[in-house]
C-alpha cells in the first residue's frame, strides 16, 4: 500500500505530463504499483489529490494571513498582498477562526490542522459507489467504436431523426417571414 505522500507525488508527475512509470519511479514506487494507481482512478487524480485553485498553499501563506492581520490589515489588503481574492481570505479567516475566547482569533497552526483533517476524506466516485452504474457505463463504452474525444462530443439529445424531420415547409413564428404565406404549399 503507498503512502498518501507517494501518492501525491505520483499524481503531481502525472499532471506534469509523464508516464505512469515514470511517474511511479518518480515517487518511489514500484512500475506495477503506478499502472495500478493509474487504472484504478481512471487515468484522472483522485478528488482528494486534486488542489483546489482557491484553496491556501499551506502553513506558509496561513502563517502571512496571521502576521498581517495583527498588523492590523483589512481582508482585502491581505488578498491583494497574497495574490488571492478577498472572498478567499474571509472564508479562511470565518472556516478558521478560534471562537472559544469570544473573539474571532484566528491561528495559522490550527487552520493548516483543520485543512490537514479534511483532505485526509477521501470520497468515493459515483462509479466506484454505483455497481449498477458502473455496469451500465463500461457495456456503453464497449459498445462504442468511438475514441473519448469523439464520445465526449456526441450530442446527448440528436435534434432529428431523419435528415427531412428537422426541414420543415411552414413558416416558423421564432423567424422573420420573408415570404407570404400563399408561396407556401397547403396539404
Amino acid at each position: 500500500m503507498t503512502g498518501r505522500d507517494e501518492q501525491r507525488s505520483f499524481w503531481r508527475a502525472i499532471a506534469a505530463g509523464q508516464s505512469s512509470e515514470e511517474a511511479a519511479l518518480e515517487a518511489g514506487v514500484s512500475q506495477p504499483v503506478g499502472t495500478r494507481l493509474f487504472r484504478k482512478a481512471g487515468g484522472m487524480p483522485p478528488a482528494m489529490f486534486k488542489s483546489s485553485a482557491t484553496a491556501l498553499s499551506g502553513l506558509v501563506e496561513r502563517e502571512e494571513i496571521t502576521l498581517l492581520m495583527v498588523q492590523g490589515h483589512s481582508i482585502r489588503e491581505i488578498g491583494r498582498r497574497l495574490g488571492r481574492s478577498a472572498a478567499t481570505i474571509s472564508r479562511e479567516l470565518r472556516r478558521n477562526a478560534a471562537t472559544r475566547s469570544g473573539g474571532l482569533e484566528y491561528q495559522a497552526s490550527t487552520a493548516q490542522w483543520h485543512a490537514d483533517r479534511l483532505d485526509r476524506r477521501p470520497k468515493l466516485t459515483k462509479l466506484a459507489l454505483n455497481t449498477t452504474l458502473r455496469t451500465y457505463v463500461e457495456e456503453r463504452l464497449a459498445r462504442c467504436r468511438r475514441g473519448p474525444e469523439q464520445r465526449s462530443r456526441r450530442s446527448r439529445f440528436p435534434l432529428c431523426e431523419s435528415a427531412g424531420e428537422g426541414l420543415s415547409t411552414r413558416p416558423s413564428p421564432q423567424l422573420p417571414a420573408t415570404r407570404s404565406l400563399a408561396q407556401y404549399p397547403q396539404p
